[in-house]
């Protein structure tokens, strides 16, 4: 008898037993062990506007990857993050609030559950208000070479009942004290970190009798605004008249307090950064004794009786032109007589 079919046998045997680690590795990757790319085990993941959404993703071996949600052209939204896996299950669940989310910071409305999200970044501006209902598209791996990708689907919902409280933050004071004369312009720089606005408020109605706030926008995105307060104006008027900026634009300036009927009294005002609740930055504006407010106007020059202004031609002590025209005519008749 040949051999021959001993030895396809043979080899049909060893090929099946050099296969079969692969496919249980294949089949530990299905069940959730890890997968041979980071992936969304979820092709849609759906919600309403104002929840916060379960993303679930897959990492691979390396245990973290970028995730992209939003589009900037076909959603204006997008945001950024690095998802890792802290305790090498291979599984991760970023969460976003969608109440918040694009209103603030990135780092506010994006967290993971299983892991971590790091160097979060919102790449579009801040809106207005929540999420609009749509489609939002789903990305993970580097920008251009995605390793998988999926949508997320937000369902129109019911209207919020009060306002959400949104974080104005990563805005800081440049300098954490100010001086400024009473009746004179004070400045308070602001620096902006991936935020381009911030809710400040200056002083507290119940400590001084004096409180103003407004929402100071980084207008021309360079990161920076300074805040101009006018101690003159301040109390007396709209707060719009007395808050302004330089590199940026003042909104909502409202006064808090009672009507001045004076400039600002010297002492200690606080600046705060941020919603009441949420204070980000403080500082404090010192104002100290300005000029005396002049009460008296300058006046015109007068002149009495008999005085001759500057530059005026006059004859004789109290007499005008016709006085000395007359005397020389009756001079004249003398003289032919």
């Amino acid at each position: 008898m040949s051999s021959k079919p001993h030895l396809i046998a043979t080899a049909l045997l060893v090929s099946l037993l050099a296969a079969a680690p692969a496919v249980s590795a294949v089949t530990g990757a299905a069940g959730g062990v890890e997968t041979a790319e980071p992936q969304f085990p979820e092709s849609t993941v759906e919600g309403e506007q104002g929840d916060t959404v379960s993303i679930p993703v897959a990492l691979d071996a390396n245990g973290s990857t970028t995730i992209r949600i939003g589009e900037e052209a076909a959603a204006n939204f997008e945001t950024r993050a690095t998802v890792v896996d802290t305790d090498g299950d291979g599984e991760v669940t970023v969460t976003l609030d969608t109440s918040i989310a694009g209103r603030t910071s990135a780092e506010h409305y994006l967290e993971a559950r299983g892991g971590e999200v790091r160097e979060v970044e919102q790449r579009t501006e801040l809106l207005e208000s929540r999420l609009d209902a749509g489609e939002y598209p789903l990305e993970l791996g580097p920008g251009g070479a995605p390793s998988d990708t999926a949508m997320l689907s937000l369902a129109e919902g019911p209207e919020p009942t009060g306002t959400p409280r949104v974080p104005l933050c990563r805005a800081t004071l440049a300098e954490s004290t100010a001086d400024v004369a009473s009746g004179g312009t004070a400045e308070l720089p602001i620096r902006f970190d991936g935020t381009d606005r911030v809710r400040v408020r200056i002083g507290a109605a119940d400590a001084v009798g004096f409180e103003a706030t407004a929402t100071v926008v980084d207008t021309d995105g360079d990161g920076r605004a300074t805040v101009l307060f006018d101690t003159e104006m301040a109390g007396r008027a709209d707060a719009s008249s007395y808050l302004s900026a330089e590199g940026g634009d003042v909104r909502n300036a409202t006064q808090h307090s009672r009507t001045l009927d004076s400039r600002l009294d010297s002492g200690n005002y606080e600046i705060a950064l941020g919603p009441d609740d949420d204070v980000r930055a403080v500082g404090s504006l010192y104002v100290t004794e300005g000029a005396t407010t002049p009460t008296d106007s300058p006046t015109a020059a007068t002149t009495t009786a008999g005085d001759s202004p500057e530059g005026t031609n006059t004859t004789g002590a109290g007499f005008g032109f016709p006085v000395a025209v007359l005397a020389l005519t009756g001079a004249a008749l003398l003289v032919r007589r």
